[in-house]
């Protein structure tokens, strides 16, 4: 799907605990189209590295004023990292359910590597498959992988779901291929499924693991690193080929339309866009 609009801004950056990365786009920022996307057939929000996270329940505020603003939210995703330190079920109540349960939407995890000694008991708990798997919303069509175990099965499965005729694709998993942040690329990652995704039209790849916001367009993949959703944010290395970066707390909102153009937006604790995408 080709990009028609690009927009980014790095605004209200600041907070008291909180420092804006340096805008390292080669291209200067663009003014955000304001407001919810008001045709807009599917919505969702996503976030990763939260769970017993200090400012997890400010992220999760910041989310129900969203929603409450006017902006569609039929879902919440997570790229895992969902439950720390090992995502024990006894904290499935204060760290996966209760924050999230005013803004009346399900949630959908990827499994971070802080959850991976008790997935098969966070899945149940949400009701989920194991991974792979794939999920519709609206047009959009989702694609769950497990990257503590980054291999071939996973690949081949991927290739074949992703021959459909959905308008969006969305792939997300816990450990990026591209990060200017502390734990950097994912090789294996890069080397088994980075081309599969090149391949099959996807339009947005959402992972997290270093906890900060980063966003990378190579060969018309959107690359989103979404790790501020509530643990103690980490640096980022400057100049080292991201489009958008920043060192805070925050969440995504994706907005989609009939004819699978949407609008990714990033936003930070205080309701300010820091980051816009608009693709068709």
């Amino acid at each position: 799907m080709a990009l028609v609009v690009f927009a980014a801004i790095l605004v209200g950056c600041q907070t008291s605990s909180e420092s804006a990365a340096p805008d390292i786009s080669p291209s200067p920022p663009e003014v955000a189209q304001p407001g919810p996307m008001t045709d807009a057939i599917s919505g969702f929000l996503v976030i990763a590295d939260f769970g017993g996270g200090e400012a997890q329940q400010r992220v999760a505020d910041a989310m129900l004023a969203w929603k409450k603003a006017g902006y569609r939210v039929d879902a919440i995703l997570t790229a895992g990292d969902n439950v720390y330190n090992r995502g024990e079920p006894s904290k499935y109540e204060a760290q996966l359910d209760r924050p999230y349960s005013p803004l009346g939407a399900p949630m959908y995890i990827a499994i971070g590597n802080h959850d991976e000694p008790n997935k098969t008991a966070m899945l149940q708990h949400m009701k989920m498959p194991p991974p792979p798997s794939k999920m519709p919303l609206g047009e959009t069509e989702v694609f769950f992988l497990d990257s503590n175990k980054v291999d071939g099965a996973q690949a081949q499965w991927l290739a074949s779901a992703l021959d459909s005729k959905s308008k969006t694709k969305i792939v997300i998993y816990h450990h990026p291929a591209y990060s200017c942040g502390k734990h950097g690329d994912t090789k294996k990652v890069i080397e088994k499924w980075v081309p599969v995704i090149e391949a099959g039209d996807v339009d947005i790849v959402f992972s997290g693991h270093d906890h900060n916001y980063q966003r990378f367009h190579r060969d018309s993949v959107h690359w989103i690193v979404t790790g501020g959703g509530g643990r103690d944010i980490t640096p980022l290395k400057a100049n080292c080929g991201a489009a958008r970066a920043a060192t805070m707390h925050q969440f995504i909102s994706v907005e989609t339309r009939k004819d699978g153009s949407w609008r990714m937006r990033a936003v930070d604790i205080k309701g300010n866009i820091i980051d816009e995408v608009v693709g068709q």
